[in-house]
C-alpha cells in the first residue's frame, strides 16, 4: 500500500500550506510535554489504561509520552554497540566503563544491554496502551478533525512499536535467514498491557512479520505527508520499510522503498561544508528523514567521547578513535573535517599528551539544547538522527549490488561519496566491498556497524594502531585493541537480561 501511496506526495516544500490535520497536530506541541520524571509518577504495579482514557486531551498526552519513549529508543545502544565494534580504543582513564562490552566478555547481567531491552519494551507497552484504548474516546461528539488526528496518533503508535521491535530484533536475535527463520528464536511479542504476562519467544519469522505488519498498519492510519514537522509521516514509514526489507534480504522491496525517499524532493544530501556542519551541530537539514524533537530538558548527551576536565583544561575521554578509524577518511572528505576534532591537550590517568589527538566529534553539541550556564565544551548534546537519507543511498547501493546490478549500485554509492567530497568508485572496483566500507564510514557513532556485520555474516579484526599508545590501554591486546572477533562468536547476539530470564520461565536464553 505504501508503494502506491507515497508516489503521490513528491511535492516541493510549501511551508504556507497547512492541512486541517497539521493544524491539529501542531496544536499538540503547545501543550506541556510529558517528561521522563512525570511518567515515573504512574503506579509502579501497573500503567494507566481504561480509566485514563476519557477525553481527546488524554490521547494527546499519551501521544506526547510515546514520543518521549521514541527519543530514548531511537539511540539506545548506539554508543554501546559501536564500542563493541572496531572504531575506538579505551583511554587509560576509562575506568573499565563498558570494558566487558569492548572485550566481548559481557554476560546477561550487563546493565547496558538490559537498558536497551527495558527501554524498548517500555515503549512497546505504552504503544500497546494507546493502540488498545484510543478508540474508547471516539464518540458522536468527537469532531472530524480530532478523529483524524486520533487515527494519525494510532499510526504513530504502531510505527513506534515496530521500531522498538526492530531495535530488539537486531540485537537480541540472530540475523534474519529465510531458510531458518521458522525455527530461529525471535522475540516475546506483546500486544496488550498485562503486568502478569509471561510470553514465550516467537520465531524469527513471526517477529519480522509482526514488525512488517505494524508498519503496514502505520501506513494505513498515518495521513501526514510532510516530513518536516515533528510527527511521523508517510515518508518516515517507508524509510523504515526500506531498512526492514534490507535486513530481511528482500532487495527488490528495499530498492522500491529507498528509491522513493531518494527521489522525494523533501530530502537532499548535505553536500557542502555549511550544510554538513548545520546537520551535525544544529540538528537541522534536508538530509534528515526523521529526528525526534529535543529541548534542553529532554536531550541526548555524548560525553564519553570528550569528557572535558575544566580544572586541567584538558580532555579525558573514555574512548579515542584508533589511528585506523581516523585514516578511513581521505583529506577533503567533509566527514573527516566535521566528525573529528583536534584536542591540544589530552590527559588519561597520569599520562598527558599534547600531540594533537583527534577526538570523535560527530556530536559537537547543539547550542539550542544547552541549559543556562552550560557550554558545548562540557555538554555535548545533540538529537540523534533516527533516519537520514544517506542511509537510503546505501540501502540502494547494497541492494543493487546484492542483485548483481553493479551499475546502479555504483551510481547511488558515488552520489553519496560525491556529496561528502570523497573519491568515487571506479567501474573496475569491487562495488559490494566499497558499499560495506561506506556503511562503516558514514554511520560511525550511530550504532549500525554491528547490524551491518551481522547482516553480512562477517566478523572483524581490530587494528592496534593508536594515535598515541601512551594514552591507550594496550594490555591483553587479543581481547582489546587487536581483538579478532569471528562471525560465529555467540555475543553477536546479546543475551536476554537475567532478570527477565529469572521472572519469566517461558523465555529461552540465547546462549547463557
Amino acid at each position: 500500500m505504501g508503494l502506491q501511496k507515497t508516489k503521490t506526495i513528491k511535492q516541493k516544500k510549501n511551508k504556507m500550506k497547512t492541512s486541517i490535520l497539521k493544524a491539529v497536530l501542531w496544536g499538540t506541541l503547545a501543550l506541556p510535554a510529558l517528561t521522563a520524571c512525570e511518567m515515573d509518577q504512574f503506579p509502579t504495579d501497573s500503567i494507566p489504561n481504561e480509566e485514563s482514557w476519557q477525553v481527546y486531551q488524554d490521547a494527546v498526552n499519551f501521544n506526547q509520552g510515546l514520543y518521549r519513549y521514541l527519543q530514548s529508543v531511537s539511540s539506545v545502544g548506539w554508543y554501546m554497540s559501536d564500542i563493541q565494534m572496531d572504531y575506538f580504543q579505551p583511554g587509560k582513564g576509562y575506568g573499565n566503563r563498558m570494558g566487558m562490552t569492548y572485550r566481548w566478555e559481557f554476560l546477561a547481567t550487563e546493565d547496558d544491554m538490559e537498558s536497551v531491552w527495558s527501554t524498548a519494551y517500555s515503549a512497546i507497552t505504552n504503544a500497546n496502551n494507546f493502540i488498545n484504548n484510543y478508540r474508547s474516546i471516539i464518540t458522536p461528539e468527537t469532531s472530524e478533525d480530532e478523529a483524524t488526528a486520533l487515527e494519525q496518533f494510532a499510526g504513530e503508535a504502531y510505527f513506534i512499536r515496530a521500531y522498538a521491535y526492530y531495535v530488539l530484533a537486531t540485537r537480541f536475535c540472530k540475523d534474519y535467514n529465510a531458510a531458518t527463520a521458522q525455527t530461529d528464536l525471535g522475540l516475546p511479542i506483546m500486544e496488550t498491557v498485562d503486568i502478569n504476562a509471561r510470553p514465550a519467544r516467537s520465531t524469527m519469522q513471526e517477529t519480522w512479520d509482526f514488525i512488517k505488519g505494524d508498519l503496514d498498519k502505520a501506513d494505513s492510519l498515518i495521513t501526514e505527508t510532510d516530513p518536516t514537522g515533528t510527527h511521523i509521516s508517510l515518508p518516515v514509514v517507508d524509510a523504515m520499510r526500506a531498512r526492514v526489507a534490507l535486513q530481511m534480504d528482500n532487495y527488490s522491496d528495499a530498492v522500491n522503498y529507498a528509491k522513493q525517499l531518494v527521489e522525494n524532493d523533501y530530502f537532499a544530501l548535505a553536500s557542502d561544508s555549511a550544510s554538513f556542519a548545520n546537520l551535525w551541530i544544529n540538528d537541522e537539514g534536508d538530509e534528515i528523514i526523521f529526528e525526534p524533537a529535543e529541548d534542553n530538558q529532554v536531550r541526548h548527551t555524548w560525553g564519553g567521547f570528550f569528557q572535558y576536565n575544566v580544572s586541567q583544561s584538558a580532555f579525558s575521554p573514555d574512548w579515542i578513535p584508533s589511528q585506523t578509524t581516523y585514516d578511513m577518511y581521505e583529506d577533503g572528505d567533509l566527514r573527516k573535517s566535521q566528525w573529528f576534532m583536534q584536542a591540544d591537550k589530552v590527559i588519561e590517568s597520569d599520562v598527558e599528551s599534547t600531540a594533537g589527538i583527534m577526538l570523535f566529534a560527530k556530536y559537537p553539541g547543539n547550542p539550542a539544547l544547552l541549559k543556562a550556564g552550560e557550554s558545548t565544551l562540557t555538554t555535548r548534546a545533540n538529537a540523534p538522527k533516527m533516519i537520514r537519507v544517506a542511509e537510503m543511498y546505501l540501502i540502494l547501493a547494497e541492494a543493487y549490488a546484492q542483485q548483481g546490478d553493479n551499475e546502479n549500485a555504483r551510481k547511488y554509492l558515488n552520489d553519496l561519496l560525491s556529496s561528502r567530497g570523497a573519491s568515487e568508485v571506479e567501474a573496475s572496483g569491487n562495488i559490494l566491498a566499497a558499499v560495506k566500507q561506506e556503511w562503516k564510514k558514514e554511520f560511525i557513532g550511530e550504532g549500525m556497524r554491528m547490524t551491518c556485520l551481522k547482516r553480512w555474516g562477517e566478523g572483524f579484526r581490530r587494528n592496534p594502531a593508536a594515535q598515541d599508545e601512551s594514552l591507550i590501554v594496550m594490555t591483553t591486546p587479543e581481547l582489546g585493541v587487536a581483538a579478532n572477533i569471528a562471525a560465529s562468536n555467540m555475543r553477536w547476539v546479546w543475551e536476554i537480561p537475567q532478570n527477565d530470564l529469572t521472572t519469566n520461565k517461558n523465555l529461552v536464553p540465547n546462549w547463557q
